[in-house]
């Protein structure tokens, strides 16, 4: 009986979400390659670095998109000659952008993600990678600004874990997405 009503209500629920789509924008966008810039706020870590991202997005509405992403940052710790320890920072999220704009190819918009984070640290010794260590993971969220640019996307936002060991970032990126844009 179970599987029964969990199998109506998938089957509800996708007919609902594809039949919800945006009259004036493509219904998929892929942010294929997101590249930018990262400053940590927690964590231990002591400088800057570069964050990469993918993520696919569904236009539910003209002002609304749902969407995962797969995120992946890089921050310097401790640097000495031979040595490094690199700190990384990984996370899965599902979000929701609300545009402000619809009717045109460049909109600004506001969102928010929920995810799992995941960090520790890369130690390099004498050029060779020896370990991660200090493997942390939490649950977090990610508050954002941006502008949709035709086929590009720049973006800031803050990616906050819940757990203390867990480090915080603001990133600042731009993105080029395939499929998307405004369709007159």
């Amino acid at each position: 009986m179970k599987r029964q009503i969990f199998t109506f209500l998938v089957l509800i629920s996708t007919t609902v979400f594809l039949q919800a789509q945006a009259p004036n924008y493509v219904d998929w966008e892929w942010d294929i390659l997101k590249f930018g810039f990262v400053e940590p706020t927690s964590g231990g870590v002591t400088s800057g670095g570069f964050e990469s991202a993918t993520e696919l997005r569904y236009n539910v509405s003209n002002d609304f998109s749902l969407g995962i992403a797969f995120q992946g940052a890089f921050f310097g710790t401790d640097f000495d000659d031979d040595n490094a320890d690199l700190g990384v920072s990984g996370a899965f999220l599902v979000n929701g952008d609300y545009y402000l704009k619809t009717n045109s190819n460049t909109r600004a918009f506001v969102g928010m993600g929920f995810g799992r984070y995941g960090d520790g640290t890369l130690e390099i010794r004498n050029g060779n990678a020896n370990d991660v260590i200090n493997g942390t993971s939490s649950l977090g969220v990610a508050p954002r600004v941006g502008f949709e640019l035709g086929h590009g996307r720049l973006m800031a936002q803050y990616n906050y874990a819940f757990k203390k060991e867990t480090t915080n970032y603001l990133s600042i990126s731009l993105a080029l997405t395939l499929w998307g844009g405004y369709r007159p």
